[in-house]
C-alpha cells in the first residue's frame, strides 16, 4: 500500500470511528431533551408566567396575575410532539410549541430545536411564517398555500409546521378546552409522479450518455441535471443529506420519493459500477462544466499542486465528519454552495464562496468537484469496494 492510499485509509477509518462514537454515545448517554421554557412566552405572549408541564394531555398552563395576586389561567401551551409525533420535515420531526386560548384562538407558535437544513429553518422564523397562525382558530383549515402562505424554497419544512400546528391546536381545543372541534381528517401525501418521472428521466439520460459516449448526449445529460435536478426539482446529494442518512434522519418517504430514487441510484452505482452521480447527475458539477465551456483559455495546474489540492477533499470530508459526529456541530456539514446556487440562500461568506468557485470554473475544470467536494469524495470512497484506488 502506497503512502497516499495508507493516508486515505487512515482518514476513512477515523471517520467511520467518529460515526460509531456518535451512536455509542447516544446508547450510553442519551441526549437530554431541549429546555422548552424559554420559548413558552413566544407561544403565549400574554402570559406572565407558566405552570410546570402537567395533565393529560400534557400542557403548560399560561397564567396571569389575578386581582388578589392569585394566578389566573389564560390558556394552554402544548407540544406538537404529543399530538403530531409522526409529522416530519426534511430531516425528521419539526417540534413546535402551540398556544391555544379557551375560545380556540391560536396565540402563537414557537419552533423548537430541530434537524432541518439551517437555512430553511431560519427562513421559517425570519420571514414571518409562524406569525400567520396567531389569531387563527383551531378549527381553521391551516393548510399550506390555501389559508396559510408558504415559504419559497422551504416547502417541506413549512408544510410540516402547518400540519403540526393544525393537529396540535385542534387536539388542545378539543381535549383541554372542551370545544367541539372535529378531529382533522388524515391527509395522505400524494405521490409526486411528475417529480419522480423527471428525476428518473435525468438518471436514464445520464446512463445512456455514459454507455453511448457521444458529446451531444453528454451535454444533454448535464443540461438536464442542471435544469431538472438543480433549478426545477432542487434535488441533489450533499454532505448534509449524507450525514442525515448516517444519523438516521431520513425524510418521509411519501413526499421524497424523487430524492430516494436519486440517492439509491447514486450509492448503488458508486459501489457496483462507477460514480455516475458526479460524472453526470450533480447539478453543481454541470453548472461548473457549462461555465468552463464558455471560456476558450485555461488555467493549468502543476501536477504537484493538483495532487496536494485533491487531498483537500479527503480533509474536508474528515473534518466535517468529526465535527458532526463527535462534536455535534450539524452546521459543519452545511458549507457546500449547492443551496446558495439553486435556492439563492446564504450569508455573505456562502455567496463569496459560490462566486469564487464559479469564477475559477471558467478557467479550471470543475474546481469544487476536484478540490473540495466532500459528497463526491464520499461516493468515490464507496468505490473502494470494487477498486483499490479510491479516486479512480
Amino acid at each position: 500500500m502506497n503512502t497516499r492510499s495508507a493516508r486515505t485509509s487512515a482518514l476513512l477509518a477515523s471517520g467511520l470511528a467518529a460515526v460509531l462514537f456518535h451512536w455509542l454515545r447516544l446508547w450510553l448517554a442519551p441526549a437530554a431533551p431541549p429546555d422548552t421554557r424559554p420559548l413558552l412566552p413566544v407561544a403565549f405572549p400574554a402570559a406572565q408566567t407558566f405552570s410546570e408541564r402537567h395533565g393529560e394531555p400534557p400542557r403548560w398552563t399560561a397564567l396571569a396575575a389575578g386581582k388578589k395576586g392569585a394566578p389566573t389561567p389564560l390558556g394552554a401551551v402544548v407540544a406538537s410532539a404529543d399530538f403530531a409525533p409522526d409529522v416530519r420535515g426534511y430531516a425528521g420531526a419539526v417540534p413546535l410549541l402551540v398556544g391555544v386560548a379557551p375560545d380556540g384562538t391560536i396565540t402563537g407558535v414557537a419552533l423548537l430545536p430541530n434537524h432541518e437544513t439551517p437555512s430553511y429553518a431560519a427562513r421559517i422564523e425570519r420571514e414571518g411564517f409562524l406569525r400567520q397562525f396567531s389569531g387563527r382558530k383551531a378549527g381553521d383549515p391551516l393548510v399550506l398555500d390555501e389559508d396559510i402562505d408558504g415559504v419559497t424554497r422551504a416547502t417541506v419544512t413549512a408544510a410540516a409546521v402547518a400540519e403540526g400546528v393544525r393537529r396540535s391546536a385542534r387536539a388542545a381545543a378539543r381535549d383541554i378546552h372542551g370545544l367541539p372541534v372535529p378531529q382533522p381528517a388524515p391527509s395522505p401525501t400524494p405521490v409526486p409522479w411528475t417529480a419522480l418521472a423527471a428525476v428518473a428521466t435525468a438518471i436514464a439520460l445520464a446512463l445512456v450518455s455514459v454507455l453511448v459516449p457521444q458529446p451531444a448526449l453528454r451535454w444533454a445529460a448535464l443540461a438536464v441535471s442542471l435544469g431538472v435536478l438543480g433549478l426545477w426539482q432542487r434535488t441533489w446529494l450533499s454532505a448534509v443529506s449524507l450525514s442525515n442518512a448516517l444519523l438516521w434522519r431520513w425524510p418521509a418517504p411519501a413526499g421524497h420519493l424523487p430524492w430516494y430514487l436519486l440517492f439509491g441510484t447514486a450509492v448503488a452505482l458508486a459501489v457496483l459500477w462507477r460514480n455516475l452521480y458526479c460524472a453526470r447527475l450533480c447539478p453543481f458539477g454541470a453548472l461548473q462544466e457549462l461555465l468552463h465551456a464558455l471560456v476558450p483559455w485555461r488555467l493549468a495546474a502543476a501536477p504537484e499542486e493538483e495532487r496536494t489540492a485533491r487531498n483537500l477533499r479527503v480533509a474536508f470530508l474528515w473534518l466535517a465528519t468529526v465535527a458532526v459526529f463527535v462534536f455535534g456541530i450539524a452546521e459543519a456539514a452545511n458549507f457546500e454552495p449547492f443551496s446558495t446556487a439553486f435556492d439563492f440562500q446564504g450569508g455573505r461568506l456562502r455567496w463569496a464562496l459560490l462566486g469564487a468557485i464559479l469564477l475559477l470554473a471558467l478557467v479550471r475544470h470543475r474546481p469544487w468537484c476536484r478540490y473540495f467536494c466532500p459528497t463526491g469524495t464520499c461516493l468515490q470512497l464507496l468505490g473502494r469496494m470494487r477498486s483499490r484506488n479510491p479516486f479512480d
